[in-house]
């Protein structure tokens, strides 16, 4: 499930397809690759950028130990 942050271009997406991963946000960038090389010094590398169906995600941990996953759809195909 996705939610859109009214007013901005931020979308918030839910997932459970693993249960044993840790909770936390998914947001949806335009590139992976992009944030994860101008992301903020206060964000911790989990799982650095890997390849998955229609893109790529990233995950991370923030200053207070949440969890948050980055996650883009690069490799998409858009159906004609």
């Amino acid at each position: 499930m996705a939610l859109a942050l009214p007013g901005t271009d931020v979308q918030i997406m839910l997932d459970a397809h693993d249960p044993a991963a840790p909770v936390g946000p998914v947001f949806v960038v335009e590139s992976v690759e992009a944030f994860h090389a101008a992301r903020p010094e206060s964000l911790t590398v989990v799982e650095a950028p890997s390849e998955i169906p229609g893109g790529f995600q990233a995950t991370y941990r923030d200053p207070g130990g949440a969890t948050l996953y980055v996650m883009d759809q690069s490799t998409e195909q858009n159906p004609s």
